[in-house]
């Protein structure tokens, strides 16, 4: 199941840039918006009505630290990644964007081994399939850089077909990874 949770969610980083460009290409990018909140809208319909109750019986509490670290963290991280690019990697903007990502995940893996109810369990990550899906996962998201298109001078519509070996290769992997076991 994780596998199979790994690559649909590598599908979809594939899949949806893709139809994304060809959309903006050929209509118009706010075409976009308004396809994905018809999906939105199946999607929280089909969840409404048949997916099962998730709710843990002994309830659970907020872990609001876990959320700030995680949040900022991954903003900062982010933003170096898109922005590195353009103010230059060797950037005192983004190094620090780097190191501040670096201390808020840090952060973040070990408040949520201390917290009661942790935003995301770490002991998850000692099944491998789940380790190696979510490690697939992550990659695959960074790995699709956003900016390839304009620094290329690809077109929208061109540019995701691009990353389909690396794709492929990361379904790959998460398969492999549960079925190892």
């Amino acid at each position: 199941m994780i596998a199979l949770w790994a690559a649909l969610l590598s599908f979809g980083n594939f899949i949806a840039p893709m139809l994304g460009g060809l959309t903006a290409t050929y209509a118009s990018w706010r075409l976009a918006f308004i396809i994905i909140a018809i999906l939105a809208a199946i999607v929280a319909a089909v969840s409404w009505f048949f997916a099962d109750d998730s709710r843990s019986p002994e309830g659970r509490s907020l872990d609001i630290p876990g959320q700030i670290t995680v949040g900022l963290g991954l903003f900062a991280l982010l933003y170096a990644v898109i922005e590195g690019p353009t103010a230059g990697w060797g950037s005192v903007t983004i190094i620090v964007s780097f190191l501040v990502a670096l201390v808020l995940l840090v952060a973040f893996v070990i408040i949520e081994t201390r917290v009661h109810s942790p935003l995301l369990r770490m002991d998850l990550f000692k099944n491998r399939a789940f380790a190696v899906a979510a490690a697939v996962t992550v990659v695959g998201m960074f790995s699709s850089a956003p900016r390839t298109r304009s620094a290329s001078g690809w077109k929208s519509s061109s540019t995701r077909p691009r990353f389909a070996p690396p794709w492929r290769s990361s379904c790959s992997a998460a398969w492999r990874s549960s079925s190892s076991r």
